[in-house]
């Protein structure tokens, strides 16, 4: 690896970091909110229900910074220098503390599902223009359209099986996995699948698996995506 690319990859890496310390807040806040309290408890329901989350606490706040940091770096790694870069780096920047939130209330707050789109869409326009690569884009917004509708038809059929927060995800997600190939997209949401099947079953052999009946499948959904993007 050259210099000018350990220097670009690190760099990056640190803007990761960086904006990982401005979102603390942000992920903080929706963690003490009233939708933190939520339960999906099978027994001891009144008392785990009413017992407030803890906030994040600074070991939190430095795992979200690192892994945050490794994801710019790596897409950087993955990307160079290119205008795509912004979109993935968008995504990591907003999709690890949704990853967060969801993990602890069950939840993808529309408030930071919905600037994915436009900061998402935006970069990977300017690239196709840039670039003059619109079939490229085309795909892109189809992949967008395609991970958006499989989702909302499992979330009916499923009958609350998905959240409205993940098809809402959806949309982003597979607009920057179609953008880096069908294959992509189709590996990540097989990606996602197994990441929620394994972390499922390694929560069932903890202690408190008894009292766990529903699970979060946000962070399955970006690590699966993340996955492929590095990957293909």
């Amino acid at each position: 690896m050259s210099l000018n690319a350990t220097l670009t990859i690190s760099t990056w890496a640190a803007v990761g970091a960086t904006t990982a310390v401005t979102m603390r807040s942000i992920t903080a806040a929706h963690l003490r909110g009233p939708a933190a309290f939520r339960s999906h408890h099978s027994i001891e329901q009144v008392t785990v229900a009413q017992a407030p989350r803890p906030p994040p606490d600074d070991g939190l706040a430095i795992g979200q910074a690192a892994i945050t940091a490794v994801l710019f770096g790596m897409l950087a790694w993955r990307f160079g220098v290119r205008i795509e870069l912004l979109a993935f780096s968008c995504l990591a920047a907003l999709g690890v503390p949704l990853a967060v939130i969801d993990a602890v209330t069950m939840r993808l707050p529309r408030q930071l599902v919905h600037p994915l789109y436009p900061i998402c869409v935006s970069p990977l326009a300017l690239a196709a223009v840039i670039e003059d690569d619109g079939p490229r884009f085309a795909r892109a917004a189809a992949g967008m359209f395609v991970l958006l509708v499989a989702y909302l038809v499992t979330a009916v059929l499923s009958h609350g099986g998905l959240g409205a927060g993940d098809v809402r995800a959806a949309g982003p997600i597979g607009l920057t996995l179609a953008w880096a190939g069908w294959s992509a997209l189709l590996a990540g949401t097989l990606f996602s699948l197994v990441i929620f099947s394994a972390m499922a079953t390694l929560a069932k052999c903890g202690v408190n698996s008894r009292l766990r009946q529903e699970w979060p499948f946000g962070p399955a959904m970006f690590g699966g995506a993340f996955l492929a993007i590095l990957t293909r």
